[in-house]
Order: C-alpha cells, then sequence, then structure tokens
C-alpha cells in the first residue's frame, strides 16, 4: 500500500464524496480536506477499505510537517488504531483493500443534509454525484452478488460500538410518482420503460440489503386520476404486476398524491371509509397502508416514528408569492364536488400539522420520517413548518416529499441540520430532471440513519430534453 493517496485517487475511492457533506469535521489545507473525507467516509458507512485509505493518506500527508498525531486524532475519532488495519475488509466481501468498488451510499452529495446557504441546494455538486453513479467504476449495481454478500456479511457482522457502521438494524425504500399511465404522461418520459426499470433495480437492492423493513410511498400512485375503490383493475395494472411480490412483502406506507384524489370518493367525502386507498390493516398488504389521512407508525426496534402528511393543500406552492390563504387545492377542480373537496383538503392539511407538532413533542423516537406528496420549497408561506423540521433538539427529523419528478436534495429548501429529499421520479409521469429512481435509508446500530439514491440510466427512462419545468429552481442557482 502507497504512504500517500492523490486526492484523485480518495475521489474515486470516497464515490465523490464532498467536503461540503462533511459536519462537525475540522481542519484546513490538504490534510485538513483528507481528515474531513475520513470522517465522511465512517459517517456514511463507508467500508473499512476505504477508511483504512484515510489512515495511509493521512500518515502520508502529515509524516513532513509533524502532524502524525493529528492523523492518530482523526483516526481514533471513526474508531480507527492509526498502527492497525485490523478488520479491513475490501466492500465486495473479500480480503485487502478495493479502492475501485464503494457504496452508492456515498456517491450522493449532500446526503447528510448539509446545503450551502439558507434554504439553498447545491446543483453543480449534485450534478457531479449523478456523473458519479453513471460513469464511476465505483458505481454498484444492486445485483451483484459479491456486493449483496459483502452487505449480509456487514449487517450479521458482531457490532462494535466504535464502528456502528458495521452493522443495520434494517433499511427502507423511499418512492413517489410513479404511478405510470400508457395515455396520461408528459412527453418526457419514456414510455413504461422507467417506471419498470425502478421497480427492478428496487427488487435488485432489496434483495442485496437483506433487511428491507418498508416502503414510504408518497403518493401520485395511480396517474392520470387515482383509483375508485379498492376493487379498481389499476391496483393490478399499475401496482402489483410491476412491483415483484417480495418488494410488496412489507409495508407500502402512503399518502394521497394530487392525482390520486381526483375521482377517489374521499375528495367528496370526510369519512376515511369512503377512500379508495385508506387501509388501517398493517397486515393486509394488498393494499398501500395508510390508516387515516394523516397518520403515525411507530417502530420501536429501528428507533423511528414515521409522519404521514395530507399536504395537498399546498399544490401551489411552487409560486413563492402566495401567502397561506391563498393557498388551495388545485386540483379539486377535477373533483365532481370543488368546494367540498377545498373544505376537506384545508382540514386535513390542518390536522396533519397538528399531529406533526403532537408527535415531535410526544414520541420517544430518535428518528421521525416525516412524508407528504410535496417538497420542501412547497412550503415558503408556511415557514413554521419548515423551522420545525429544521430542528434536532429532540429528534432527527429526515422529511421526503415528491410532485417534482426528480430525485434529488439539492433542489428543494434545506432543512439543515435535518434531511430532506425531493423522491418524485419515480418514473410515472415525467422527467423534470434527469435523476429518475428512488432513495434508500439505512438504520444503524446506533440508530444513526443513512440516506442515497438509487438512480437508472439516463436514457432508460428521459427523452431529451429531460425537464417539463425546471432543472434548476431559482433559489438553487
Amino acid at each position: 500500500m502507497p504512504a500517500s493517496v492523490t486526492e484523485e485517487e480518495l475521489l474515486l475511492g470516497f464515490g465523490g464524496v464532498s467536503e461540503p457533506s462533511v459536519q462537525g469535521a475540522t481542519g484546513t489545507g490538504q490534510r485538513g480536506l483528507l481528515r474531513r473525507r475520513c470522517v465522511a467516509a465512517a459517517a456514511s458507512g463507508l467500508a473499512l477499505a476505504a477508511v483504512a485509505l484515510c489512515a495511509v493518506s493521512l500518515r502520508g500527508v502529515s509524516h513532513g510537517g509533524g502532524h502524525a498525531s493529528a492523523a492518530d486524532e482523526s483516526l481514533a475519532a471513526i474508531g480507527l488504531d492509526a498502527n492497525s488495519t485490523e478488520g479491513v475488509v475490501s466492500i465486495n466481501g473479500g480480503n485487502g483493500t478495493d479502492v475501485n468498488h464503494t457504496e452508492d451510499a456515498t456517491s450522493t452529495n449532500g446526503s447528510s443534509g448539509a446545503h450551502i446557504g439558507e434554504r439553498a441546494g447545491t446543483p453543480k455538486k449534485d450534478e457531479q454525484a449523478g456523473a458519479a453513479h453513471r460513469q464511476g467504476k465505483a458505481h454498484r449495481e444492486g445485483h451483484d452478488k459479491a456486493d449483496a454478500d459483502g452487505h449480509n456479511n456487514d449487517k450479521k457482522a458482531k457490532f462494535d460500538p466504535k464502528k456502528p457502521w458495521l452493522t443495520r438494524r434494517g433499511s427502507f425504500f423511499v418512492i413517489g410518482d410513479w404511478g405510470y399511465d400508457p395515455i396520461a404522461h408528459w412527453k418526457t418520459i419514456n414510455n413504461g420503460t422507467c417506471q419498470k426499470a425502478i421497480a427492478k433495480k428496487m427488487l435488485d437492492h432489496m434483495e442485496a440489503l437483506g433487511d428491507v423493513r418498508f416502503v414510504l410511498n408518497l403518493g401520485d400512485s395511480f396517474y392520470p386520476d387515482g383509483v375508485k375503490s379498492k376493487d379498481d383493475p389499476q391496483w393490478e395494472r399499475k401496482w402489483r404486476n410491476v412491483y415483484d411480490k417480495k418488494l410488496r412483502s412489507v409495508p407500502w406506507y402512503s399518502v394521497y398524491g394530487n392525482h390520486d384524489y381526483h375521482k377517489d370518493p374521499c375528495a367528496c367525502s370526510p369519512d376515511p371509509n369512503d377512500c379508495a386507498q385508506i387501509n388501517g390493516n398493517v397486515s393486509d398488504l394488498d393494499y398501500f397502508v395508510m390508516p387515516n389521512h394523516t397518520w403515525y407508525q411507530e417502530h420501536p426496534d429501528l428507533g423511528v416514528e414515521i409522519i404521514g402528511m395530507d399536504l395537498n393543500k399546498y399544490m401551489k406552492g411552487w409560486n413563492h408569492d402566495l401567502e397561506a390563504h391563498a393557498q388551495v387545492f388545485e386540483d379539486c377542480n377535477w373533483s365532481p364536488c370543488k368546494e367540498k373537496c377545498l373544505q376537506y383538503s384545508n382540514e386535513r392539511a390542518g390536522r396533519s400539522f397538528d399531529l406533526f407538532f403532537e408527535r415531535t413533542k410526544a414520541s420517544s423516537a430518535k428518528n421521525l420520517l416525516v412524508m407528504s406528496h410535496y417538497p420542501t420549497d412547497y412550503f415558503s408561506s408556511a415557514e413554521f413548518f419548515l423551522t420545525a423540521l429544521s430542528d434536532n433538539s429532540t429528534h432527527n427529523i429526515l422529511y421526503f416529499g415528491a410532485h417534482r419528478h426528480n430525485t434529488d436534495q439539492w433542489s428543494t429548501f434545506s432543512t439543515s441540520p435535518n434531511e430532506n429529499w425531493v423522491v418524485g421520479g419515480g418514473g410515472g409521469y415525467s422527467c423534470d430532471g434527469p435523476q429518475q429512481g428512488f432513495v434508500v435509508g439505512e438504520i444503524y446500530h446506533d440508530y444513526s440513519i443513512h440516506t442515497y439514491n438509487m438512480l437508472v440510466d439516463y436514457d432508460t427512462c428521459c427523452i431529451s430534453p429531460a425537464t417539463s419545468t425546471t432543472t434548476v429552481p431559482p433559489w438553487a442557482k
């Protein structure tokens, strides 16, 4: 093993971990950069092989300047002895150091929730991360058996409190805007090929992880008008026939999207029993699990609580000039009862906020997984909500929205020091950007959660130009 590793090699070995994505690490110059990348590698669950590269790099950078103690300190911070490589394994489960094969988890900039500027994203870095997904040698395909074995070995490894990233308690998927219809879709999506490719990638990664516990489904599950009942043939055609039975063997915790309401009876009824998608029986996996319009579900063994919110009132939130009283559920125009629909959407948003604040006070979970159909940049008129999503004094809050048809962290309003994603690139309607796919959350033994996106190839999903709205919103420029 060489005495030092170049920055280029580190970037390759780390899959593009960027300096701004590391929080709490200190240092300046090349040594500081390497040190921060060491901590980033450990914090994101990167294999010890890459962390070992950090050890060598820090010693190599430090040897001429008397910084050996700083290197040792940095290694100690990530649970490694500077003079030992005990326990170092390659990412694919073999022996030794493999710098050409890294986790997808580290190829997504901003996965730690770090953004540049208040309410701003990092489009340039996200594009670089996407390039790493598509082009880098390190891109891991979920169906790679060796990688799957590596994941399983990690999951079963004996827990070491100094290295909590070595073992997982479980994992989950997040997806939205996937309910492709062959007639009603935008011209930038590549027919049903995209949805099916994402479904296949989900299955492959589920098998690789071996411990997926649930799917967070963010709505717009049935384009263009939702389902009318639990007997609607679209359940079979657009969900069961697309997503493998194994993917449906875990709960799909769900919320309503705007399209889901068009012909659903509960657009015109306050009674949840009238709703085509609502199902409170967690054991009934023939349908989504959604006990009400707004709901919560605890998973104490994972240290998480899920909060589902109906915020369709904020459908026009893309217009940041609108004040709260002017926010209305625009798609009530498609329902047979516009006035009732508007009334119920207002009430459901109010109950959703009430439940959210109740659970932030009452929940004992370390992590709150909060979901609605809309990304954070739709809530400029609900600043109180954005402020609460950014509060990590009691819980780590991960927020997931959809509606915009891309899967990224750069186009949303920041909720730092917490995280949020837009996960609307499910392949159902259009490409509002080049990143189509889903998000993975891995829950480690210390209850920390690492999220990253899994993307399909651009050409599989998108027909140029890959946008029906805008790729880079004004607040991210």
